[in-house]
């Protein structure tokens, strides 16, 4: 068949055909892109949420600390609640 045999219609199909398998190519090469991206930022992610939980225990330790040297002075009821009461306050401004 000729080019010039084919009718308007056929040609229209054609492209119409064409342009859908493109956009299918287009929509799993998306997909693929995000699957890679997503397993490489899962890497991250897992360490940073590491990192917070390790700073958090480190942040609890000092306040302990910060307690029981307190303590050395004051009864350890009255340490805890000064610890205590300026982390309210630092935690309310």
């Amino acid at each position: 068949m000729v080019a010039g045999d084919r009718s308007f219609s056929v040609i229209l199909q054609d492209i119409l055909r064409n342009f859908q398998e493109m956009i299918r190519a287009e929509v799993k090469l998306v997909k693929l892109e995000f699957r890679d991206e997503a397993a490489k930022a899962k890497h991250s992610v897992q360490l940073l949420g590491a990192g917070a939980v390790f700073a958090l225990f480190a942040t609890l330790f000092l306040l302990l600390s910060s307690m029981f040297a307190l303590a050395l002075v004051i009864p350890i009821w009255a340490a805890a609640l000064a610890v205590g009461g300026i982390l309210a306050i630092v935690a309310t401004a």
